[in-house]
């Protein structure tokens, strides 16, 4: 059966809500991303701290202090995402210059992208870090450790 509509209606269908929707979907897998990339860098810094869990009790007994014990185990997640960080900026930008020669009209570098995700990013990476490493911080010295760990 042929489906008829007026004009204002296929317009609006086409040009209207069709972006719409595709911008809700790559807001929405970029958020999903995000939030993947804030969970495996919490596991990889809770880990960390988990097999590191005698040489954090020892360094709290010999006198180490809370913010040692911290920039300790929070210097992994910065560093973490520091490592390729300008790697991925430049192959970012050279994918951005591919897709605007692919595409008419399509602008120039988008900077305020550029300039919004990399501090973003940076606080999202600090964040992970920072709530395994605070949980370091409150490591008991006298605590017994688990041999089957080792």
């Amino acid at each position: 059966m042929l489906q008829t509509m007026s004009y204002e209606d296929f317009y609006l269908n086409k040009a209207v809500k069709g972006p719409r929707i595709a911008m809700k979907l790559v807001g929405s897998m970029g958020a999903v991303g995000l939030l993947l990339a804030i969970a495996g860098l919490y596991g990889l810094v809770a880990y960390n701290v988990s097999r590191r869990t005698r040489e954090i009790g020892i360094r709290i007994a010999l006198g180490a202090a809370s913010s040692d014990v911290l920039r300790l185990c929070d210097g992994q997640g910065p560093s973490a995402g520091r490592d390729w960080s300008g790697d991925r900026l430049a192959m970012g930008f050279a994918v951005e210059q591919l897709m605007n020669s692919m595409l008419f009209n399509a602008g120039g570098v988008d900077t305020l992208a550029y300039v919004i995700v990399v501090p973003s990013l940076f606080l999202v990476t600090m964040l992970a870090a920072y709530v395994p490493a605070r949980r370091a911080t409150r490591i008991a010295p006298t605590r017994p450790c688990d041999t089957n760990n080792s």
